[in-house]
């Protein structure tokens, strides 16, 4: 099938460093990352993309680690340490890194690491409070995130015994604005169904 996508980059903010669209396929089970499995499209081309399906199955103890077929409804292995590095940061810091998803079985109530939740409308106090906990809460994020690599071995995540994913292969073509072939194609097409027309009228009034 065709997707035509308009990349409406006059909606854009001002920082943007770069436009176009990311995709991702997944099995309907799984969770989406498209941060880490979704690829980038760039605006202005035509690209074709080739799917090709695979099926992953580890062995479970004794021969190996993995998440048996009765546990398949847990997060797989990526997300399942985002969950565990953000649990270790609301533990630690009392707030939330945006960069990873919030736990299920946490309540969405913690605050960005760095951002002072302030129900006053005064803007001046707002900021300055905001800079008064930045340097507390911005070091505590920056220690746990530099032991992120230790906290993994503390996490209870393991890869599924039975995975499916999909391998993409992408090939593109720059777009012409404007084609005289296709131009000139369309103009014989709409000149032939008109002279149909013409004909069918005609033949309707020599009836």
């Amino acid at each position: 099938f065709k997707i035509v996508l308009n990349v409406s980059q006059d909606t854009y903010l001002e920082t943007s460093l770069s436009a176009g669209f990311r995709f991702s396929v997944n099995d309907p089970d799984d969770e989406i990352l498209p941060d880490s499995d979704g690829r980038i499209l760039s605006p202005g081309f035509s690209i074709d993309v080739v799917l090709q399906h695979r099926i992953m199955n580890r062995l479970n103890w004794p021969h190996g680690s993995c998440e048996p077929m009765s546990d398949q409804k847990k997060p797989k292995l990526e997300l399942c340490l985002r969950y565990c590095y953000q649990k270790k940061i609301i533990s630690y810091c009392n707030c939330t890194d945006p960069k990873y998803p919030i736990p299920p079985d946490f309540e969405d109530d913690f605050g960005y690491c760095g951002v002072e939740k302030s129900d006053n409308a005064d803007l001046a106090i707002t900021y300055f409070l905001v800079v008064k906990r930045l340097s507390t809460l911005g070091n505590c994020l920056i220690q746990i995130v530099s032991l992120l690599s230790l906290f993994e071995n503390d996490c209870d995540c393991k890869d599924r015994c039975h995975s499916k994913y999909y391998i993409y292969t992408t090939s593109m073509a720059k777009k012409l604005e404007k084609s005289g072939y296709s131009s000139k194609l369309y103009r014989n097409l709409i000149k032939d169904v008109l002279r149909k027309i013409l004909d069918a009228f005609g033949n309707v009034e020599d009836i």
